[in-house]
């Protein structure tokens, strides 16, 4: 007997380590006086395979930004903000990881989670860390349209291969999705 599964930590990490090279540019010239936001939506802070994802994303974004000379500093859902090792202070960050888990598990309150975020100046990067968490945050985009590679819009990476998200990621409104 055997059993296929997902590294999820590794896999969060994966959306970290190709999103970076994206932004790297906007991060170096973050300060603690005009730092930059990253936003990671997540389904819910229960559920190993969601927890491993967001986490791996968070350490290896963390790992990235202090290899760069930055300070990181993560907000939002007390499950993942506890689970930081070195976890910096927002007011002298020059970077922040705003980490957002909705009531209940769907992409419409995934969306308010995302649209929350996506409408802070300081935002440059968004990660939905599912199906569910990647839709919501498309599904914000549709009023906001703020998402995309260009230089004025928010770099956003998803979780999983749905119709949804494989449109999204054709069309340039997601970097890309791990899957």
């Amino acid at each position: 007997a055997a059993t296929v599964a997902t590294d999820n930590k590794a896999a969060g990490a994966c959306a970290a380590t190709n999103m970076y090279p994206v932004i790297k540019d906007v991060v170096a010239a973050a300060t603690a006086d005009k730092p930059v936001r990253i936003g990671e939506v997540n389904q819910d802070a229960t559920s190993a395979n969601i927890s491993e994802r967001g986490m791996g994303f968070i350490n290896k974004f963390i790992e990235l930004a202090k290899a760069d000379g930055k300070t990181v500093a993560v907000v939002g859902n007390d499950f993942y903000v506890n689970q930081v090792k070195d976890n910096g202070d927002q007011a002298s960050a020059d970077v922040v990881l705003e980490v957002a888990v909705p009531a209940q598990t769907t992409v419409e309150l995934c969306a308010t989670e995302a649209s929350n975020i996506m409408n802070k100046d300081d935002t440059i990067a968004m990660f939905g860390s599912n199906q569910v968490s990647a839709e919501g945050v498309l599904t914000a985009n549709q009023n906001l349209n703020k998402l995309g590679t260009d230089d004025d819009k928010i770099v956003a990476a998803g979780f999983d291969a749905g119709s949804v998200i494989k449109a999204a990621v054709k069309d340039g409104t997601l970097l890309g999705a791990v899957t």
